[in-house]
């Protein structure tokens, strides 16, 4: 025990001195530090930054389940603060500088514990417990970082209730809360989206217009979409797609009068280039030729472009 108190009064001294000085970098054993960031082995398990609101240092603690030895220096960090520390769920948000970036992660961890909560409160009130005490120091460290990072005008609805409602009340409106958190994410992700669609409809005419060579991706299409567009090159006399196949523009129309009545299915098409393609599927919205998804709308743009040629 006497070798153990002189370890810990040469980290206290240590640490006193990374979180005066905040600068340089030093190493005690396995433990070091490296100006704000503090490292167990080669594991940043704590981060000293400054509020913006009032200013202060305040210590970013990593709370993840470690190594009994990395348990072991992030209780030595615990004991030996002597600015305010908050707790942190994994690693992961050590990483970022954005502090707005880390709130919002923890928003993530926080639903996933009272998902579990929810799935634990007639079962298990150990777990339950447990898991209370984990999601109180969650929404703790949050409230304290939207606030001393005036952050709360950037949390989404979602995140807001995370922030505002008590912990109990949320695992009893489980359900309801989760299902308003999808609608907010899907807003969300629409509004993220919305300018990089238009890029993306942008680069289809001018795709259309020969302007470019390829199309941007489209952020919000499933595997299943019908995602490949169609153009007539006049000088060479062909239809092409968007994945490069190439049809003579005759070869094209009796393919589209087979679509037309229903006979397209089951077909081997072979394009300029000599690739084949077989026709996978045939439904009211498109066409599979290959790897080529084509939407119905598309097929009679280009029946319509084709009708005087």
């Amino acid at each position: 025990m006497k070798n153990f108190r002189d370890y810990y009064s040469l980290c206290h001294d240590y640490f006193h001195n990374w979180q005066t000085e905040k600068s340089g970098q030093a190493c005690r054993g396995r433990m070091s530090y490296s100006f704000e960031d503090l490292y167990s082995y080669s594991t940043v398990i704590g981060k000293i930054v400054k509020t913006k609101k009032s200013k202060q240092d305040i210590f970013l603690l990593d709370y993840h389940n470690y190594s009994p030895t990395t348990v072991g220096h992030r209780n030595i960090a615990l004991s030996c603060a002597n600015i305010k520390v908050v707790f942190l769920t994994y690693t992961e948000d050590l990483k970022y500088d954005s502090i707005e970036k880390i709130v919002k992660n923890e928003c993530k961890y926080l639903f996933d514990t009272i998902k579990k909560m929810d799935s634990k409160k007639k079962k298990d009130t150990n777990v339950y417990a447990e898991l209370k005490d984990l999601a109180d120091r969650q929404q703790s460290s949050i409230r304290f970082l939207a606030e001393e990072f005036q952050l709360k005008g950037k949390l989404n609805t979602a995140e807001k209730k995370l922030v505002d409602i008590d912990i109990d009340n949320l695992v009893d409106d489980f359900e309801a809360f989760a299902k308003s958190k999808k609608i907010v994410e899907k807003r969300e992700l629409t509004k993220k989206h919305k300018k990089q669609i238009e890029k993306h409809l942008q680069s289809v005419e001018e795709w259309r217009n020969f302007e470019r060579n390829s199309i941007l991706y489209n952020p919000v299409v499933n595997y299943d979409d019908y995602t490949t567009f169609l153009r007539v090159n006049k000088e060479k006399n062909i239809v092409e797609s968007s994945l490069n196949m190439c049809l003579d523009i005759k070869q094209a129309k009796v393919l589209l009068l087979a679509y037309k009545n229903n006979k397209i299915l089951g077909k081997t098409v072979v394009d300029c280039k000599g690739n084949e393609y077989k026709v996978q599927s045939h439904t009211k919205n498109g066409v599979c030729i290959g790897c080529h998804r084509i939407a119905t709308n598309e097929i009679k743009r280009l029946e319509k472009e084709l009708k005087d040629m």
